[in-house]
């Protein structure tokens, strides 16, 4: 697959039998079919592809002679063939029930990456390698041993994306949202927004009896969000729960942020927002307790009570006694 040829059209059959046989050399005990070129829809031919039993591409194969220094065209080439398939071939209540994961390869002259698809409202690709050298040195064994794991993992995830395929055919599965973190925590909650200009990621705006903020984050200080609510210097905390895959899920009031401005209402009440921050810091000090990031973007305030100044974002807050807690300095280029 690394020789050098004139034509991509020469590439491709020799790429294709080369990752047969490689499939074929998986020590598991799927049989694999063979990767061929063919028409995927409507006269548009793939290097090369098989379907799956969920009526849509598995795994997509796109072929060039050489890397060039974007292959953005490339990698949209292959969702394009992988998205037409979907299109043309999955039936509508498939596409309500399934994400149709599929295997993704590019091959650039001596260079090949893998990538992964799925697809809910629109489809999702990602690189799951660099592009990785088939041409090195016979010392080279850093990269033989980087491109031999390559290879075995994307050989074990074709085989997952079959036994996932065959399952699924099997056994009755809810709808798909677009965001399944949304689907799968907040039930049927009439869902409003996403909210990007509130500091954190993963905010969404939901309605359940009026507005509220409904926040998915890695780690979270519960208790001094709690605890800074009963003092009226937080958003009510409405609720708090684990998620699958280590997320936490906060519910709070929603605190309307387009009506908040520190700098206009500062001369007036500076002061005031100073006492009782820091009253309120020596507080939560004496329990052991830290926020993490006490900054400017982490204030809010609203025109109706402009005196009252309200903390929020807990993510890095913690015990003292649970071990070190801080901001990390990776974060400060974001705000």
């Amino acid at each position: 697959m690394s020789l050098y040829y004139d034509l991509e059209k020469d590439r491709a059959p020799r790429t294709l039998k080369g990752l047969n046989e490689i499939f074929d050399c998986y020590s598991g005990t799927r049989f694999f079919d063979a990767i061929r070129s063919g028409d995927v829809h409507g006269g548009h031919t793939s290097d090369g592809h098989t379907f799956g039993q969920a009526e849509a591409i598995d795994i997509i194969v796109e072929v060039k002679n050489k890397l060039s220094s974007t292959n953005s065209d490339t990698s949209i080439q292959l969702a394009a063939y992988y998205t037409k398939s979907i299109n043309a071939h999955a039936s509508a209540d498939m596409r309500k029930h399934f994400l149709f994961p599929a295997l993704g390869i590019l091959v650039a002259g001596a260079h090949i990456g893998f990538y992964a698809l799925t697809f809910t409202t629109k489809t999702r690709l990602v690189a799951l390698t660099p592009h990785l050298s088939m041409a090195m040195e016979p010392g080279n064994r850093y990269g033989r041993q980087n491109l031999l794991k390559a290879f075995e993992a994307a050989c074990i995830l074709r085989s997952h994306i079959i036994n996932d395929t065959e399952r699924m055919k099997n056994t009755p599965l809810e709808e798909i949202d677009a965001d399944p973190r949304r689907r799968s925590l907040l039930g049927d909650f009439p869902y409003v927004h996403q909210v990007p200009a509130i500091p954190g990621p993963g905010m969404f705006n939901f309605e359940i009896d009026g507005e509220v903020i409904v926040k998915f984050t890695r780690r979270y200080f519960r208790k001094l969000h709690e605890f800074c609510a009963e003092e009226g210097r937080a958003p009510k905390l409405l609720g708090y729960g684990n998620a699958p895959d280590g997320w936490h899920v906060v519910v709070m009031e929603w605190i309307n942020h387009e009506e908040s401005d520190l700098k206009h209402f500062s001369p007036e009440y500076l002061e005031t927002w100073s006492k009782d921050l820091r009253r309120l810091v020596n507080e939560f000090d004496e329990k052991g307790w830290v926020h993490g990031d006490l900054r400017e973007v982490n204030m809010m305030i609203s025109k109706r009570n402009p005196e009252e100044i309200m903390l929020v974002d807990f993510d890095w807050g913690g015990e003292v006694d649970s071990g070190p807690l801080y901001y990390p300095t990776s974060h400060i280029s974001r705000t």
